[in-house]
């Protein structure tokens, strides 16, 4: 095997080193040659001898030294002649190889820096003889070098000793790189003569007074620089290289005291300035390149973050002025789509403008026109710039006003809503993203600016929370501009919705406010929400776009306590009109109605006329629309949108928004209670999907009690029709669809979930059927027990009982009848499946606990018990031991039940325990807590038996005490044990009390005069097992061993705190000197 290794080092430097690879192949030899090296470096690296490891780095070195005549460059593959002896990918690798021997070696960090500079004056181009220095392309390769060195000490697998042995080493020669890097960047800017010579002298001696590696009488790289001017590609490759050892922990305050000309450089290269691209004149796209990498190497200056700062005098100034520059570069990157390079760009000016938000927004007006310049890029067509912006105006909210310039107060926010609005507005002729076909739009981009984690919604916040009402002005106002455009409306929809929260909680927190400036603000916007929801609903046009309804269903759901005539708060003023279209039309004292046809044309015309309304004073409240009407509408509103398919989802969670906020409100309108029972019967026949129909069943069961029972069970039925037909479906098959099944029965489950309905519902309008009900009449008058003319007996309404008038007719009473057949089936068809069963038990437990009493009437206990029973007896499965206790929750104290539940115990006690002596049933118990992996609720229902039973049921089996001690002495040293050693080890530190419950009880039995301290054996034993007890010393043990027998006897609250108090201890969460406490 070794020697199968030292063929393939061997002949992956061969075939690097031969010259007779055919061209067309060899770049691809190459590289596999070049990664093998570099990979059997890091992972073979203790196979290789140790005088083969030396030559190794020596090898690849020369195989770098090599020089072709013509070869790619090494970073950015420009083809133009220079000795480089591979290409870029190869050079990458070997350099990696190289500095993964390097940081493997004793002192390899220092003799590869000291490599790496050599190498730039080691090959030389045409002129070499004439002293002019090392080629470019050599240049570039040995920053190539030394950028991988910091890359590979952080990605090598090593100790993280030596990591940080070879971190502090790599910094050593921080210094050293930093100055090689500014000699080279020297030529790249062009400067005054004084300047230059001023960046000649810095270049000289680093800071300890040595010159920099790769000659006796040299400057290092900046010697190798001096004869000619830099190109494009050593300027990036440089870049490049100090992003890497920036990384290193050097921030802007360090680099600026310590390499001033270096940061010039950068910050110029950043503003597009000297660019050898570009020809030294700045600007466009030719500066790109250089600029973005400038860039880069800020982002990660900007990232390290100082305490104290260090001083940077002008740094800051000197940035602000270089981005001022960068519009330019921004138009060549949008011009051209170059969306990478905007990007780059983009988040170095916005982490600059945070980090330095004080000069950015300062009162000054110095940070102008970088403010100026974040506002165009949110405003930029390439789709994901704004995003990248909004970090900015987020931060931008920490600055008080009064030390910001006054244009960035309301003005820009005003300017930035309008920004935003219309980077959101959906695009012209846009129906659905699978149909668009432009391509000026990004629908990832766009969708997570609208509605994403990282988008708008913030800053909106942010510009609500200045605003106020303004804002619904602004918003609406920019709507009026464009009445016809039904994505202006739907994008006013959007920005109303997404800040609902916060408006809600504006108008109900200052309604009642002392302040009358904000009185009058909450006013206002009450006054513009309810007339724009009712101009929505008034003018169905507006609305004929799928989108918008989907927008306009989730307004509504939105404020649904005002659609409901629900109250903000209470203000000293009174309500804002009589009704949303009498405030629309400008009076304020509650005269009109939606149906006088006082609504304005439009919604922002209406908005305009209700940012006019005066609040009236008075001591009403700040309340919804006093017009009956208004709630029937809106749920005929949301009626529509279920009816197609954009907007179902979201208007079937609007209504259950609706029937929660304005339950009683609905319950007392006849016609909105009419209006939901329509909406929910138009569901049913809607095509809804599962998720739709589950949140109507939640919406309905709030008001269904109110209805007449059979026309609630009929709707109640139809939402659930799909799921009762995929269930009988698949039990009808030849082979019963598995999956199908399941999936039915887990659905049914989470709509029955929401049937819990309440004994008392609220009260039902006068004069209807189920006002009549509640009363225990009949059109014909009273109803008996048996459903006949007659008084209410004691079986009748309100009795619980089997039959009774009104509660006979229960809404859940047809389901229960239709389904339970279908539940019957399902063991004798899929008994073999757990799953089924899993799913088809779930089901049953909540049909127990929603639907008590109805369950009762149309099931027989004993039915429904002999079906858990016999299940259990076929198939053992767990899931039938949890719905019998369900069962026991539910119907045990019910003295009919009573017999049946004794005879399933004893039916399943046998059929669980095959072996019923108590000795041997104890064996179970002893073998689960030994158990390390021991499922947590298991656990804890083994150490409740055992306290139990330990405890004697608190007295209850106190006549079988003999019998219960006998069968757990022999196990009581092993069980001491074992529960001490779960507490001080893997145990969660969520069964701990349920352990100490169960040793208490045990060793309480034990401590009696009569057992002889049998007790107290089985604890010195366990204290005494170095692996319960590790942390305390002999005499510790002996301390806790007095202390557990005293507080067992005197104080169970203190021996429970005892013991948390030693697992504590055990796993290093206390110091023992916690444990003094119980020694004294």
């Amino acid at each position: 095997m070794r020697t199968k290794w030292k063929a393939a080092w061997s002949i992956s430097v061969e075939l690097l080193s031969s010259a007779s690879v055919a061209p067309e192949s060899a770049s691809a030899l190459h590289y596999f040659a070049a990664n093998t090296l570099y990979t059997k470096v890091r992972k073979h690296w203790h196979q290789l001898e140790a005088e083969h490891r030396d030559q190794l780095g020596t090898v690849i070195l020369q195989l770098l030294r090599r020089t072709p005549p013509v070869s790619p460059s090494p970073v950015h593959g420009s083809a133009v002649p220079h000795p480089l002896p591979f290409s870029p990918v190869v050079i990458s690798r070997l350099c990696l190889a190289l500095a993964a021997v390097a940081v493997r070696a004793a002192n390899g960090v220092e003799a590869y820096v000291r490599e790496a500079f050599a190498l730039s004056q080691s090959a030389s181009g045409p002129a070499a003889g004439a002293g002019v220095g090392a080629h470019p392309a050599t240049v570039a390769l040995s920053l190539q070098m030394i950028k991988v060195l910091p890359q590979e000490v952080d990605g090598a697998d090593l100790s993280r000793a030596r990591r940080l042995e070879l971190q502090d080493q790599v910094r050593e020669h921080s210094s050293t790189v930093l100055h090689g890097l500014e000699s080279v960047l020297a030529g790249s800017v062009a400067e005054p003569a004084a300047a230059a010579a001023a960046a000649a002298a810095a270049a000289g001696p680093d800071q300890n007074g040595a010159g920099a590696p790769g000659g006796s009488g040299g400057g290092g790289l900046g010697e190798a620089e001096a004869g000619g001017g830099t190109t494009e590609d050593v300027v990036l490759a440089a870049l490049d290289c100090l992003r890497e050892w920036t990384k290193l922990g050097v921030s802007l305050g360090r680099l600026a005291t310590d390499r001033p000309l270096l940061l010039d450089r950068v910050v110029r290269l950043l503003g597009g300035e000297g660019s050898p691209g570009g020809g030294g004149g700045g600007g466009g796209a030719a500066a790109l390149p250089t600029a973005c990498a400038a860039c880069e190497v800020m982002s990660e200056l900007l990232a390290v973050k100082e305490y104290p700062r260090s001083p940077a005098q002008g740094v800051s100034e000197a940035l602000l002025g270089a981005m001022g520059k960068m519009p330019a570069l921004f138009a060549a990157a949008i011009q051209t789509k170059d969306e990478e390079s905007a990007s780059t760009l983009c988040n170095t000016v916005v982490s600059f403008a945070q980090e330095e938000m004080p000069l950015v927004a300062g009162q000054e007006g110095k940070g102008l026109p970088l403010v100026e310049l974040l506002l165009s890029l949110t405003a930029c067509d390439l789709p994901r710039i704004p995003v990248l912006t909004l970090d900015f105006w987020l931060e931008l909210q920490d600055v008080p006003f009064s030390e910001r310039h006054p244009s960035l107060g309301r003005p820009v926010y005003v300017r930035l809503l309008n920004v935003l609005l219309a980077k959101c507005e959906l695009p012209a002729g846009f129906v659905s993203w699978s149909t668009y076909t432009g391509d000026n739009f990004d629908e990832d981009a766009i969708t997570e600016l609208r509605e994403g984690a990282q988008g708008v919604k913030d800053v909106l916040m942010v510009i609500y929370y200045i605003l106020r009402a303004d804002y619904l002005s602004h918003v609406m106002e920019r709507l009026k501009a464009r009445p016809e455009s039904w994505q202006a409306l739907e994008v006013t929809l959007l920005a109303v919705t997404l800040v609902s929260k916060e408006i809600r909680d504006w108008m109900d927190a200052h309604a009642r406010s002392k302040d009358q400036e904000c009185a009058e603000d909450a006013g206002r916007t009450h006054a513009l929400v309810s007339a724009l929801i009712n101009e929505l609903l008034v003018n169905a046009s507006l609305s004929s776009v799928p989108l918008v309804l989907a927008a306009g269903c989730k307004l509504v759901g939105s404020f649904a306590t005002l659609v409901g005539g629900g109250r903000y708060g209470r203000p000293r003023f009174g309500s804002v009109g009589g009704s949303a279209a009498a405030t629309v039309g400008g009076r304020g004292d509650g005269a009109g109605s939606a149906a006088t046809g006082a609504v304005a044309a439009t919604p922002a015309a209406a908005a305009a006329a209700a940012a006019t309304a005066t609040p009236t004073g008075g001591a009403g409240g700040l309340g919804g629309s006093s017009d009956p009407s208004l709630l029937p509408r809106a749920l005929g509103y949301l009626t529509v949108g279920l009816q197609q398919a954009e907007a179902r989802g979201r208007a079937a969670i609007s209504v259950r928004t609706v029937a929660a906020s304005c339950e009683r409100a609905i319950v007392n309108n006849p016609a909105a209670l009419e209006a939901l029972l329509q909406t929910l019967e138009v569901a049913t026949r809607a095509g809804a999907g599962i998720e739709e129909r589950l949140t109507l069943i939640e919406a309905s069961v709030r008001v269904l009690p109110a209805v007449d029972p059979a026309r609630g069970s009929v709707l109640l039925m139809g939402l659930l029709s799909p799921l009762m037909h995929a269930l009988a479906q698949g039990l009808q098959s030849t082979t019963p669809d598995e999956p199908a099944i399941s999936e039915a029965l887990q659905q049914l489950a989470q709509a029955v979930r929401f049937l819990d309905v309440r004994d008392t519902p609220p009260a039902p309008p006068p004069g209807s059927p189920a006002a009549a009900a509640a009363r225990g009449m009949s059109p014909a008058g009273p109803v008996a027990a048996d459903g006949g003319a007659g008084g209410a007996g004691p079986g009748g309404a309100g009795a619980g009982g089997a039959g009774g008038g009104a509660q006979s007719q229960h809404i859940s009473t047809e389901l229960v009848r239709t389904l339970w057949p279908m539940l019957e089936a399902v063991p004798g068809r899929m008994g073999g499946s757990p799953e089924v069963m899993r799913q088809l038990f779930l089901l049953v437990g909540k049909l127990l606990t929603s639907l008590r009493m109805v369950l009762a009437r149309q099931v027989h206990i004993p039915t429904l018990l002999k079906m858990i029973m016999d299940s259990y007896d076929e198939h053992q499965y767990p899931c039938c031991l949890d719905i019998m206790t369900t069962a026991v929750e539910v119907y045990g104290s019910a003295d009919e039940a009573v017999e049946h539940f004794r005879a399933l115990l004893g039916r399943a006690s046998t059929r669980t325990f095959t072996v019923v002596q108590l000795d041997t049933a104890l064996k179970v118990p002893v073998a689960c807590v030994r158990a390390p992996d021991l499922e947590r609720e298991s656990a804890r229902a083994v150490l409740v038996f055992l306290g139990q039973l330990a405890g004697r049921c608190g007295g209850q089996l106190d006549r079988y005490k003999g019998e219960v001690e006998a069968a757990l002495a022999p196990h009581g040293e092993a069980l001491t044990r074992l529960m001490f050693a779960a507490l001080a080890g893997a145990s969660p530190s969520l069964l701990w009390p349920n352990l100490i419950d169960a040793l208490y009880a045990l060793l309480r039995a034990f401590s009696e005069p009569q057992h002889q301290g049998v007790s107290q054996q089985w604890v010195f034993g366990a204290l005494r097992d170095d692996q319960v007890c590790a942390a305390l010393s002999e005499e510790e043990r002996q301390h806790v061993l007095d202390a557990v027998f005293r507080l067992l006897n005197d104080s169970r609250s203190r021996f429970k705190a005892l013991m948390l108090d030693l697992a504590k201890i055990c796993h290093n969460e206390m110091t023992k000197d916690g444990l003094l406490a119980y020694f004294l």
